[in-house]
């Protein structure tokens, strides 16, 4: 049934009505934010961080009920199951009093219950923004109508929980919701285009580009647009813009269609098809999982360095493989373990547009903490190097007073003292706390950067601070900075080396079937693990791909190709086919690897 126009924001509308009347609404898109009736909880009532939590894993649960069992694994993974109890207990009782603080001792809540192991949040009390986006894009799909569209574009705010945005549970709900929210636009760029709106279509396809600028799809149609509307010289630069792109983030080149259509506008060979239409995406989920199948010894390992912080000795751990292995995937695992020990963090990474930039991969981690925190801290922090930090994040210069921004300038390239003032910073912010800084991509670092870790590598083993930098194996040489610092992890113990394997074959069928939910036959798994060669998130592509484009159905339980498909079966051949009839969507999306 093709609903009519305005019934997605009717109906969210009415729900919203509904829910004022009911009292609890939870809002998770673009901010958190809870309000019982007409009174907006402010945040420093959840007293304990954790209780907020319960919320937003309650709110993003497909029933809003999660098993006692499973919230004590998401928030206290580190905690035995006794500890773990007791701590959602009180987690519990503080939820229950924040949203309800006239709640008689041992009364029953309104909002939030306890029923035998599983812990309930009462959809009959409560309205939830992402519940109300996904019904309303559900009908707007259905609806193929421009108003029903963008008013289900208008109930997406903002990005799921961005304060949240590092913890592990929130990764694929976000990305998911994220990827609707993009259907939603290459359904209205398909209607403006089907109403000979080509400015609307343009538009509306550079905001898919701004949301994931290596989509190809949206990069050929908006391509298309702009030769149509005799913007040949855009088109032809909206293909550089694609190649480079796709190869910064995945090393690849963009698809025959792509290379195609830029060879017809370059020689002015190309003729506006006015009959074709946009592909539309589909959306689906592929269930949950935690992303780190057969990691579990690295992570113990780990996990003994964490716990050395607390003992005062620190280390700079690189973690080192091929893209997509799952390096970032521990080093957030180990920030997290690592945040529930008490420690502070900091956050930083290396861009392949930056190479030359000088302490690039630490300025981003600098900026971020000066606006976090007070002059009076900062300024304890800086003593004596106010200077040489205010060099490398500006931001130091706007916190800090007159006289501190006005010292002498430092030469960027007098490594010694940048090096100096560096360390001299990272050991005061430990000197309360444990430190733990997380540096990504440092196969990007400049060479300054790379030699302060060489450096730090050296002094560490003395000061509760953990370095976990991750980089790509592959491209290394070993005269390089950073080959050079690879190679020290023998001799150096304040650094080691510790390289993510590929996943085994079995390995991949576990995850397989954590993301599938059910069993999988041998032709399917076939497929991903020749495919994937053990590279999980390769792994979650391959399924993305397989089921999306319903290439597998679930007979009596269990995952098989569908009768009459023919599969691509190795990454090689996905790279290089130009076109397999009755298999390019396929080809398409698995090119993303």
């Amino acid at each position: 049934m093709v609903a009519s126009p305005g019934s997605a924001v009717e109906s969210s509308l009415r729900s919203r009505d509904e829910s004022d009347a009911r009292g609890l609404r939870i809002e998770l898109l673009g901010t958190f934010r809870v309000s019982v009736g007409e009174n907006i909880i402010d945040d420093s009532q959840w007293y304990l961080r954790k209780a907020k939590s319960l919320i937003k894993l309650l709110a993003l649960s497909d029933s809003r009920r999660l098993h006692r069992g499973e919230i004590m694994d998401r928030l206290w993974p580190s905690l035995d199951a006794g500890a773990a109890g007791n701590n959602l207990h009180k987690v519990l009782y503080v939820a229950r009093r924040v949203l309800e603080p006239d709640l008689p001792p041992k009364a029953p809540s309104r909002y939030l219950q306890l029923s035998g192991e599983l812990v309930v949040l009462d959809v009959a009390h409560v309205w939830i923004d992402v519940v109300e986006f996904r019904a309303a894009a559900e009908r707007a799909l259905a609806a193929r109508d421009v108003t029903v569209v963008r008013e289900a574009l208008d109930l997406y705010a903002g990005e799921l929980l961005p304060e949240d945005r590092y913890e592990e549970w929130t990764i694929r709900p976000r990305d998911e919701l994220r990827q609707l929210q993009i259907a939603l636009l290459f359904e209205l760029a398909e209607l403006h285009t089907g109403r000979s709106e080509g400015e609307e279509a343009i538009d509306v396809l550079r905001q898919v580009i701004a949301l994931d600028e290596a989509n190809e799809q949206a990069h050929v149609e908006l391509m298309r647009h702009l030769a149509s509307s005799g913007q040949r010289q855009a088109a032809l630069r909206q293909y550089v813009v694609l190649r480079n792109a796709l190869d910064r983030e995945m090393g690849v080149e963009p698809d025959a269609v792509a290379q195609g259509l830029y060879s017809e506008i370059l020689s002015g060979h190309y003729v506006p098809d006015q009959s074709v239409e946009t592909t539309s995406i589909e959306v689906v989920g592929i269930g949950p999982s935690d992303g780190l199948v057969g990691r579990d010894g690295v992570l113990e390992h780990l996990r003994g360095r964490v716990a050395a912080l607390s003992e005062g000795h620190g280390s700079l751990i690189l973690l080192h493989g091929d893209a997509g292995v799952g390096k970032s995937t521990l080093a957030d695992r180990i920030n997290q373990e690592a945040a529930q020990r008490g420690a502070i963090s900091l956050w930083g990474a290396a861009y392949r547009d930056e190479p030359n930039l000088p302490y690039g991969a630490l300025r981003l981690l600098l900026e971020g903490f000066a606006v976090r925190v007070g002059a009076p801290r900062l300024r304890a922090l800086s003593d004596g190097i106010a200077a040489e930090l205010a060099c490398l994040a500006p931001a130091f210069s706007r916190v800090l007073d007159a006289d501190e921004r006005h010292q002498l300038p430092v030469a960027m390239d007098d490594e010694v003292r940048m090096t100096a003032a560096l360390i001299q910073f990272f050991s005061a912010l430990s000197n309360h706390v444990p430190l733990v800084v997380i540096v990504e991509d440092v196969h990007w670092a400049d060479a300054s950067t790379v030699r302060f870790l060489d450096r730090v590598s050296h002094l560490i083993s003395e000061l509760p601070i953990l370095f976990v930098c991750t980089c790509r194996s592959e491209g290394i040489s070993v005269g390089s900075e950073l080959g050079r610092l690879l190679s020290g992890g023998v001799t150096n113990p304040g650094m080691e080396c510790v390289e993510v394997q590929p996943l085994s074959d079995v390995e991949v069928g576990t995850m397989a079937e954590r993301l599938l939910g059910t069993p999988l036959a041998d032709d399917v798994l076939g497929v991903i693990s020749t495919v994937a060669r053990g590279v999980p998130y390769y792994v979650e592509e391959t399924i993305s791909a397989l089921r999306g484009r319903r290439r597998i159905q679930q007979l009596n339980g269990v995952w098989t190709i569908r009768k009459g498909i023919r599969v691509v079966w190795s990454r090689d051949d996905v790279r290089r086919l130009v076109d397999a009839e009755g298999d390019f969507q396929l080809v398409r999306k698995l090119r993303a690897l």
